[in-house]
C-alpha cells in the first residue's frame, strides 16, 4: 500500500510540474488544486518538496507559483552536448530520400542565411554549398528564420538595409517582407517562389530550441513546372523540422 502511495505521489508531482510548465503566468495553489482535482494540503506538500529542490519557485510578493531554475541544472550536460548539425543529419538525409530533393540546413548570420550543411539529389543540382550565404529575405530558409521576428522588429531590422534583388521576383519592400512573414507564421511554412533563382521554388520551416527560440531552418528546393508538389513538399519539411527542434529541446505547446 506505501508503495502505490508514493507511485501516486509522483504522478502527481508530475501532474504539477506538466500543468505549470504549459501556464504561461503560473498558477496560485488554489488554481493548481481545483486543475487536478487534488486537496490544497497536498498540493501544498508536494509544492513545498518541489520548492526545496527548485524545480517550483514562487514568485515575489504573490501566491503565483512558477516552473524552476532547477530543471535547467539538470539538463544542462545534455543540452551542452547537442549539436544542431549533428542532431539535424539523419532526419535530413531521411528528408532527402524521402523527397528525393536536395535538403538544407541554414542559420542567420547577420542579414544573410548561411548554409550549414545540405543533402543533394539527383533532381535538381544544388545552387549553393556548406558554408555559402545569401539574404534572408530572398530565401526559403531566411524567410523562415524571419519568423521569429514582430512586424516591428522586422522594420528595425532593415531600417538602414536594403533589400536587395537577385531575381525579378525578389522581395524589395520591407512592408512587402513583412506581409508575407506573417503569413508564413500562420501556415507554418515559408516559401522562395523564383526569388533567389529563377525557375527554382523552395519551402522551409523553422527549427527551435528548448527555449522556444528559432535557431534554424530546413528548405528543399525543386524546379518550379512540378507544381504539384508543394503540399507534400511543405509537409515534409515541417515534419522534419519538428522533429530536429525535439531533438534541440523544444517541447511544443
Amino acid at each position: 500500500m506505501a508503495k502505490e502511495q508514493k507511485v501516486q505521489s509522483v504522478d502527481r508531482v508530475f501532474d504539477i510540474l506538466e500543468v505549470l510548465s504549459a501556464s504561461k503566468d503560473g498558477m496560485t495553489l488554489t488554481e493548481l488544486s481545483k486543475k487536478l482535482s487534488l486537496s490544497s494540503s497536498t498540493t501544498h506538500r508536494l509544492l513545498n518538496v518541489l520548492q526545496q529542490r527548485n524545480y517550483v519557485t514562487r514568485l515575489d510578493n504573490s501566491k503565483v507559483y512558477v516552473v524552476g531554475l532547477g530543471f535547467l541544472s539538470l539538463i544542462s550536460s545534455r543540452l551542452s552536448s547537442l549539436e544542431l548539425k549533428t542532431e539535424a543529419d539523419p532526419i535530413l538525409t531521411a528528408l532527402a530520400q524521402d523527397l528525393s530533393q536536395v535538403v538544407f540546413l541554414g542559420v542567420k548570420k547577420d542579414f544573410d542565411v548561411m548554409y550549414l550543411d545540405k543533402k543533394d539529389s539527383k533532381k535538381l543540382e544544388a545552387y549553393c554549398g556548406i558554408g555559402y550565404k545569401l539574404p534572408l529575405h530572398c530565401t526559403g530558409l531566411g524567410k523562415a528564420l524571419l519568423m521569429q521576428y514582430t512586424p516591428s522588429q522586422i522594420r528595425d531590422l532593415y531600417q538602414d538595409q536594403e533589400l536587395i534583388s537577385l531575381t525579378p521576383y525578389s522581395i524589395t519592400s520591407v512592408d512587402k517582407l513583412i506581409e508575407e512573414v506573417e503569413e508564413n507564421k500562420k501556415r507554418g511554412y515559408s516559401i522562395d517562389d523564383e526569388e533567389n533563382k529563377e525557375n527554382v521554388i523552395c519551402v522551409a520551416a523553422p527549427i527551435y530550441d528548448y527555449r522556444n527560440k528559432i535557431i534554424a531552418s530546413i528548405s528543399t528546393s525543386w524546379n518550379k513546372k512540378d507544381k504539384s508538389l508543394m503540399t507534400i513538399n511543405a509537409l515534409g519539411v515541417m515534419q522534419a523540422a519538428s522533429k530536429i527542434s525535439k531533438r534541440m529541446g523544444y517541447l511544443e505547446r
